[in-house]
């Protein structure tokens, strides 16, 4: 694919690959999500006690303890193209995320803080990205390792055991009070740990991709390679889908959850 901006190439994926644009949601499956289920806000209230409880186990699983943020560096794979490219990702607290990408050309960049998203080409063009998106964040396991989430107005729900290709996983659907553009009042996830490590395998969502365009795509965002560095456990490769089609792949060196990312860093 072409497009340099990181939210520019999924939306290009998905203009692709989906048949109509409008209010409803789209579902177009790909080659990699044919077995997940589509994520749908739950109707209960309040926490499952068994949700909550895989969520401390994913923690104490990680070996991570009062999650700050990190750094790391490794190269990214896009959908389209032969070559990789530097690539290094910047993690503060549980709601701030920054991408850069080194092509030959310059940098080109991603930064979510909170629900603000923009992206930056290194021709220096600047593009909004979507609410939906910037709250799911670049990777979605820095929410679920920090010590004040879930929120009091969060619920999370126990969707049992599911089984994804031959892997049975325990899902756990994720609903955040959210309005977006539709009016929809609940943003949910979707996400998949592995029972026998409690590792967070997968996080699955519909979000609008950009403020502009108010159909709704599924992401699907994988986890894997886990590493084990010192007392810490977190995943190396790290691969994102648009309605079933990949689209670019991070693979990490050694991560640094020492060194805090400073603030300036996450402003163009």
């Amino acid at each position: 694919m072409l497009i340099r901006n990181v939210a520019c190439m999924m939306l290009a994926v998905a203009t692709a690959s989906v048949a109509q644009q409008g209010q409803s949601s789209t579902r177009i499956y790909g080659t990699s999500d044919r077995d997940i289920p589509t994520p749908l806000h739950s109707t209960r209230k309040i926490s499952d006690s068994s949700a909550l409880q895989q969520f401390v186990e994913f923690v104490r699983a990680s070996g991570v303890s009062g999650w700050k943020g990190m750094t790391a560096g490794g190269t990214m794979s896009l959908a389209g193209q032969t070559q990789s490219f530097p690539a290094h990702l910047y993690l503060r607290d549980s709601t701030v995320s920054r991408l850069d990408i080194e092509k030959p050309d310059g940098m080109d960049s991603m930064i979510f803080s909170g629900d603000a998203g923009v992206s930056k080409t290194a021709s220096q063009k600047r593009l909004s990205v979507s609410s939906d998106l910037t709250r799911l964040g670049i990777v979605a396991f820095p929410r679920v390792l920090s010590a004040d989430y879930p929120a009091s107005n969060s619920v999370l729900t126990d969707g049992g055991m599911v089984r994804i290709g031959s892997t049975s996983l325990h899902r756990i659907i994720l609903d955040d009070p959210a309005t977006d553009v539709t009016g929809n009042t609940w943003k949910t996830v979707d996400l998949y740990f592995e029972p026998a490590t409690n590792h967070l395998v997968e996080s699955v969502s519909f979000v609008h991709l950009s403020p502009s365009d108010a159909a709704l795509y599924m992401v699907e965002t994988s986890y894997e390679d886990y590493r084990t560095d010192g007392p810490v456990t977190l995943p190396h490769r790290i691969t994102q889908s648009l309605n079933g089609n990949i689209a670019w792949t991070l693979q990490l060196d050694k991560l640094d959850l020492t060194s805090i990312p400073a603030v300036f860093l996450f402003s163009f």
